[in-house]
């Protein structure tokens, strides 16, 4: 499954080894229904040989088209387990997103939850927290990251 990027025609490719979530599960106390209306899958990140890890992968939907994608490691436990000791890195990302265009979860906001007032926040799982608990909220994907096009977003 691929899709294009409008901002330089970039292939945002849906990784491989995704997987339902099971129907029971919850993830950093979000329930099953909210992860799957996400869109959220669990993927068996391979990418680096002795790091494989077990994360929650999510789209990146904006304006009815998939921009990215990130993923964020299942577990506490598992971001700390790398054969030589390093660190596993938290959050992988799509190679080819643009960070600075793109707002999380920007299209289940505006559709789902029918507001035009939201609570901008750093973090994908912050504005997940918000969410769940009803307030309508958007992740500006990291510090450093915010540019016109997010105001303009917004202002539409």
């Amino acid at each position: 499954m691929e899709a294009t990027d409008a901002q330089d025609d970039a292939t945002i490719t849906i990784p491989s080894l995704l997987r339902p979530l099971p129907v029971s599960s919850r993830w950093r106390g979000l329930p099953y229904e909210l992860l799957s209306e996400l869109g959220a899958r669990l993927w068996y990140d391979d990418l680096k040989r002795g790091c494989e890890i077990d994360r929650v992968w999510f789209p990146i939907v904006q304006l009815g088209e998939l921009a990215g994608w990130f993923a964020r490691v299942k577990s506490r436990a598992e971001h700390t387990r790398h054969p030589n000791g390093k660190k596993i890195p938290k959050y992988r990302n799509n190679d080819h997103q643009h960070t600075k265009h793109l707002l999380f979860p920007y299209d289940y906001v505006w559709k789902r939850l029918g507001s035009h007032n939201v609570v901008l926040v750093e973090g994908q799982v912050d504005a997940l927290a918000l969410i769940m608990h009803g307030i309508p909220a958007l992740a500006i994907l990291g510090t450093g990251n915010w540019s016109e096009h997010k105001s303009a977003l917004l202002s539409a």
